[in-house]
């Protein structure tokens, strides 16, 4: 993975945003990896159609399922050092990682939470008076 790319808010859910990617294709964003720290909820730093940088950090082809990190994406190649990395003079950094820190482990049991929660969100109600979608069920099984 490793791939950089942007991507346009179009939606926001309590645990993350939803972003269109180049080909009007759709991505998730964990809160946790949204670049502005301590946000309850993605309203309160981002709007819908505000562009982000991203890095895919889970690429799902056979359930087209992908999840980015836009925390990630604003790290300097390598962890840390090189030039666009360093800052210059006193204060504090504004980014979620500190200089010279890496960055908190992904936890897995959130990022699954996070696809579940994309999965709702982007979820496709049937159209009035469709058939109903085909059962998952083995017909092998069926009694």
């Amino acid at each position: 993975m490793n791939t950089k790319t942007t991507g346009k808010i179009v939606r926001m859910i309590d645990k993350g945003v939803i972003v269109e990617l180049p080909s009007e294709v759709d991505g998730f964003v964990p809160i946790s990896h949204l670049a502005k720290p301590n946000l309850s909820k993605p309203a309160d730093g981002y709007a819908v159609g505000d562009a982000l940088e991203l890095l895919v950090i889970e690429f799902n082809k056979d359930n087209k399922k992908i999840i980015l990190s836009e925390r990630l994406a604003k790290e300097p190649a390598g962890g840390e050092g090189g030039e666009g990395g360093k800052r210059k003079g006193k204060g504090k950094a504004k980014a979620s990682v500190a200089e010279g820190e890496a960055p908190a482990p992904v936890d897995d049991a959130a990022l699954a939470e996070a696809a579940a929660a994309f999965d709702e969100a982007t979820k496709v109600p049937a159209p009035p008076g469709a058939p109903p979608a085909p059962s998952t069920t083995d017909p092998s099984t069926a009694n």
